[in-house]
């Protein structure tokens, strides 16, 4: 482990090249991806929603808003964009408890007094990308593994039989070895194995 960046990790299994690249990769601005920017193989729709969005900020006035706007937000049934920005102003401070109130009604009137408790389930730790904060980065020195259709059935059974109902399928990113394909064949098998294990259960 380097002393000048104590969060990086280097294994001694690496070779010295590996650990160059490993290193240059970590450190150079210039080798990492723009999350904003279009890949090439990603899908492009046309839509005017972020310039929308852009252009409401550019012409947002906190100011503009007075106690008697946001009064009228929070009486109406549902709120405009017009209410959004009068309930985001300075003037709506001196109404955060009914704000507060509001929200708490609108809550449990769409989602009711429930808790979403969700499980991840990890099918493959494979990874080309070298993240330096996830344990999945390529050149940690870790055991990989993907998961059999039938490890899947396996692992849903057991979260069936726990009662969590909400399973959030998690890959790293490796084309090569958890492509779309095995995670659309995966999941069919596991959703089975899911479905009649919780239909067991609910039958008396």
């Amino acid at each position: 482990m380097r002393e000048d960046a104590s969060y990086f990790i280097d294994s001694a299994r690496l070779s010295g090249a590996a650990l160059e690249r490993k290193h240059r990769l970590e450190n150079d601005p210039s080798s990492r991806t723009d999350v904003m920017a279009y890949a090439s193989d990603m899908e492009r729709i046309d839509s005017d929603v972020r310039e929308k969005v852009l252009s409401a900020a550019a012409e947002y006035d906190p100011a503009a808003y007075s106690a008697a706007d946001v009064e009228r937000a929070l009486a109406h049934e549902r709120c405009s964009i017009e209410d959004f920005a009068a309930l985001l102003s300075p003037a709506a401070a001196p109404f955060l408890e009914l704000m507060a109130r509001r929200a708490q009604r609108e809550t449990g009137r769409h989602f009711g007094n429930t808790v979403y408790v969700f499980t991840p389930l990890y099918i493959a730790n494979y990874c080309d990308n070298y993240c330096i904060y996830c344990g999945f980065n390529r050149y940690n020195d870790i055991v990989r593994r993907r998961l059999t259709e039938a490890e899947i059935a396996r692992e849903m059974e057991i979260i069936a039989a726990s009662g969590i109902e909400e399973i959030l399928l998690l890959t790293g990113e490796s084309p090569a070895m958890s492509d779309i394909a095995y995670i659309g064949e995966g999941v069919p098998h596991g959703a089975a194995a899911f479905s009649a294990m919780s239909d067991s259960k609910s039958t008396p």
